[in-house]
């Protein structure tokens, strides 16, 4: 089977739209996972960035770690959003264990192992929510919660590992994230704000 054959065969279980009609708080969770990912994506690069990066001053550094703060707290809007579309409290997640079956990150130093740890955790935690939301929502196998909030708690506790090891406070880059997005869209989310971005101009 050459490539051209095999990319022809397969969309022939691609689909012009769903057979069925996606709730609201469907395509928010979609919306937030896609975000979420990229987010990740995001700071994996500036975290990696940072280990290869040659501190030359006090500003290259506060820059860095401005970056991954900035990043720090993208991912947690993601989170947040996907937690109010599934009905879940990430306060209750984060401070509960859910049984011995729910997975967490092992507390370590991240510089201690060059962040292969914290930032593997974080891929692995993202790839099984966009696994566990694909096949709950498109596929109709209904979303498992508890591998949900499971994963979710390891994104967050991964998230603070890696804010501690640069020094950060996750309740400040919580606030600095909702700060930036009150001037970004002062009346909530539309397109145009977005395209604008007046925060950062």
């Amino acid at each position: 089977m050459t490539v051209d054959e095999y990319q022809k065969a397969a969309t022939r279980t691609l689909n012009d739209k769903p057979d069925f009609e996606l709730t609201n708080d469907q395509f928010m969770t979609i919306w937030c996972l896609t975000g979420l990912v990229g987010e990740v994506g995001e700071l994996c690069e500036a975290v990696i960035f940072s280990e290869s990066f040659s501190v030359k001053n006090d500003k290259d550094w506060f820059e860095k770690v401005l970056k991954i703060k900035k990043e720090i707290g993208d991912n947690f809007w993601y989170l947040a959003g996907i937690c109010t579309k599934q009905r879940l409290s990430l306060s209750e997640i984060v401070n509960n264990s859910f049984g011995e079956d729910v997975w967490t990150p092992i507390t370590i130093e991240v510089k201690q192992l060059q962040y292969v740890y914290s930032l593997r955790n974080l891929l692995l935690a993202v790839c099984r929510i966009s696994e566990n939301i694909k096949k709950g929502i498109f596929h109709q196998h209904g979303i498992n919660q508890v591998d949900l909030r499971r994963d979710i708690k390891a994104i967050y506790l991964t998230l603070k590992i890696i804010a501690e090891n640069f020094g950060l406070d996750i309740f400040e880059i919580m606030q600095d994230n909702i700060d930036k997005l009150l001037i970004r869209f002062p009346k909530g989310f539309n397109s145009q704000d977005s395209i604008k971005r007046v925060d950062v101009k």
